[in-house]
């Protein structure tokens, strides 16, 4: 696989899950977990729409163990492969 600077697995994920709306759950370092959708990302932190609350969370990505899709489904089919 030829790896350019531009390829990057977690801009391929969370693009897909943003524009896909796909839920997901974060799994943050003190045990906590959030679900939603994730509306907004940079490289330091990343805004979840939890789906029991109005109000958005601002979540820095240094307090993520990690993020999974609840429903999968083909929009991430794909990921981590050059386009």
């Amino acid at each position: 696989m030829n790896m350019n600077k531009d390829f990057n697995i977690q801009n391929q994920f969370l693009n897909r899950v943003r524009k896909s709306k796909i839920v997901v759950t974060a799994h943050i370092n003190d045990g906590r977990i959030f679900q939603g959708v994730i509306t907004a990302f940079d490289n330091y932190s990343l805004l979840l729409k939890d789906k029991n609350s109005s109000t958005p969370i601002l979540v820095f990505k240094h307090a993520l163990l990690y993020i999974e899709a609840v429903d999968k489904g083909n929009e991430l089919l794909g990921i981590g492969e050059e386009i």
